[in-house]
């Protein structure tokens, strides 16, 4: 099954929700504050869908509160902005590879 990265920045989350179903493999990198659907309010949806897609949060907000939000969202990594390329891709990749081993992280 071909894996994708899915982006999500400004106001996609709608065009997001429209494209992915539960058949969808990959990984999510997602702020939690977001014009439009909030990062949390898109993992709900998420969530009610039953789509169970890993996620990255990548964050400029790097506070207690947002790591708070992104364990309650169950996020497998949480990176502070501007991110380390090599790290996010490391993280990209082990979540991959998780998941072709059929382990699920969310």
């Amino acid at each position: 099954m071909k894996q994708h990265v899915f982006v999500i920045d400004d106001d996609s989350s709608n065009k997001f929700l429209e494209s992915v179903d539960e058949n969808s493999s990959g990984c999510i990198l997602l702020d939690i504050r977001m014009p439009g659907m909030s990062g949390d309010e898109l993992v709900l949806e998420l969530n009610n869908r039953k789509i169970n897609i890993p996620i990255i949060v990548i964050t400029a907000d790097y506070t207690v509160d947002a790591k708070r939000k992104a364990e309650e969202m169950n996020a497998v990594g949480f990176y502070r902005k501007p991110v380390d390329g090599t790290a996010l891709l490391d993280a990209i990749n082990w979540i991959f590879r998780e998941c072709s081993n059929g382990k699920n992280h969310t």
